[in-house]
């Protein structure tokens, strides 16, 4: 009777783990150049010239991809970067449309927790760049000001507002300490401020934080592909990533590939 009893509580158990278990994500990640070649119409000699000119860097992007992510990558029950999404907006109601593309994000992560940054908020939130924040006026120079102060004390990822979110970023922030997006991959490579994500207290936020302080009017791209090459090294022990522009920053609208996860607008 007791054997009867153990077996038949071990068949409940297994049958309990086969209805309930959910398996973990797995994604396959395709090689570096595969996922950066959109433009087909530019003539490869013409690629391949311009790449050769900023070999170093194209040679440690996709170094740390293939290192990083390259094959397949299952998603973990304890992830690296926050669940988070921060969004900013300081000019008062967010409009419609906006309205419409900041739902995606929550529509495609419902169990992680969404953050939009308004103008009250910023005013009791400590900044390392508080002046320099009091001091500009754009409200896009702000909002530059801002992420990289955010991610630095909360982690998490930011994203611009005109980003549309196609698929769930969960496997990024199960296997990497850091990952934005490549957007010029003809020359020498870009690395886009629009989508960032990251651990809390990362270098590499520092160093943006640091950089905005000492000059001032260096924002965008610019800015963080300087820190991300001051900073970023093969041998760092962070898993650092910047990913081929497909999966971020399709061209058109026929350039979405099966890896692309967000649509600018």
């Amino acid at each position: 009777m007791r054997y009867r009893l153990l077996f038949l509580l071990l068949v409940a158990l297994v049958t309990g783990w086969v209805v309930f278990h959910k398996p973990m994500q797995v994604v396959r990640f395709c090689p570096f150049d595969e996922a950066q070649i959109q433009e087909h119409y530019t003539p490869m000699d013409f690629v391949n010239f311009y790449q050769r000119l900023s070999k170093k860097k194209w040679r440690l992007l996709n170094r740390l991809y293939k290192t990083h992510l390259e094959g397949r990558r299952r998603a973990h029950k304890h992830h690296r970067i926050p669940k988070i999404i921060h969004q900013i907006y300081l000019e008062g109601s967010v409009p419609e449309p906006l309205r419409k593309i900041q739902a995606t994000w929550k529509e495609k992560h419902p169990k992680w927790e969404y953050h939009l940054w308004t103008e009250e908020e910023i005013q009791i939130l400590y900044l390392q760049n508080r002046p320099l924040y009091e001091m500009t006026k754009n409200a896009k120079q702000k909002s530059e000001i801002l992420r990289y102060e955010i991610l630095y004390q909360f982690g998490g990822v930011f994203v611009e507002n005109t980003l549309e979110c196609l698929k769930s970023l969960d496997i990024f922030n199960d296997n990497c300490d850091f990952y934005a997006g490549i957007t010029d991959q003809i020359r020498s490579p870009r690395i886009s401020s629009k989508l960032i994500g990251t651990i809390p207290n990362h270098r590499l936020m520092r160093k943006c934080i640091q950089e905005l302080r000492a000059n001032p009017p260096t924002f965008g791209s610019t800015l963080l592909t300087r820190c991300f090459f001051h900073t970023v090294k093969k041998s760092n022990p962070e898993t650092n990533v910047a990913l081929p522009a497909s999966f971020f920053y399709p061209k058109l609208l026929n350039s979405i590939q099966e890896n692309t996860y967000v649509l600018p607008h």
